[in-house]
């Protein structure tokens, strides 16, 4: 790849996701490239779509660009950024505790697009879906009984929602298996420590699988080859998320 122009619309987990990910691109010695995301604390794809239609300055908005300085903006609306760049890729995803509701996709899926393309500046743009993750166990969260309490179960009923209900639509293109690279690494000796004290949101170490998921989906890298390793993962730790990433990264879970 040789450049990459990326808007992620989301909530809390779309940051947790983008922690590192400025670092980890320019470590991958991609030259070219522009991420930002949008975000709406607690959002869902229901609330998104309310947003787009009723133009709700709502968002926090931050952008890096391999040339520029880091920007951030608050009080955005989604249909300002949609028309501001001539984003390459756009990527969704549902709030965490709907992430494995099959029944709550559709049709906002559908919809949230279509008033997606009424206000981009780039027909060609790709649409893919960010695939978060399950639950710590014991987590506080208090939509976790929806999921029995249960880690696996969360995990299985958000990979049967991607599965049966995100990919058969026909605008998602591509997953970024971010939740699939924690569940690995959580069957690990590193085990299941990739989360704040909330039992939702991802520390340090959880937020650094995940960028590299959204590195290795994006940019398709040899993760053998990334320079950026955060202070405090040592080099066994690294070597286990590696793995992780990549099984999530070769099990691809792609429409197209």
């Amino acid at each position: 790849m040789k450049k990459l122009s990326l808007l992620a619309i989301g909530n809390s987990f779309t940051v947790n996701a983008f922690h590192y990910l400025d670092q980890l691109l320019r470590e991958s010695k991609l030259k070219n490239y522009k991420i930002a995301y949008l975000w709406f604390g607690g959002a869902s794809l229901k609330q998104h779509y309310q947003n787009i239609i009723n133009d709700e300055r709502a968002y926090s908005y931050l952008k890096w660009e391999s040339d520029k300085p880091f920007y951030t903006r608050y009080n955005a609306s989604l249909k300002e950024i949609l028309t501001s760049e001539k984003w390459e890729i756009i990527t969704l995803q549902q709030v965490s505790y709907l992430s494995g509701d099959i029944n709550s996709i559709e049709p906002t899926l559908t919809n949230l697009i279509k008033e997606i393309r009424k206000n981009i500046a780039n027909n060609e743009v790709r649409f893919g879906y960010h695939y978060t993750w399950a639950y710590q166990k014991g987590s506080s969260h208090p939509n976790f009984d929806f999921y029995q309490n249960n880690q696996m179960k969360m995990a299985a009923m958000i990979l049967k929602t991607i599965e049966d209900v995100v990919l058969k639509n026909a605008a998602i293109e591509f997953v970024i298996p971010a939740g699939a690279a924690i569940e690995n690494v959580r069957k690990t000796a590193i085990g299941d420590n990739l989360n704040l004290d909330d039992g939702f949101h991802l520390n340090e170490l959880g937020c650094y699988v995940a960028g590299l998921a959204w590195l290795k989906k994006l940019t398709k890298v040899d993760l053998n080859n990334v320079g950026f390793i955060p202070e405090g993962i040592t080099k066994t730790e690294f070597e286990i998320i590696k793995k992780a990433v990549c099984d999530a990264y070769y099990n691809k879970l792609d429409a197209k």
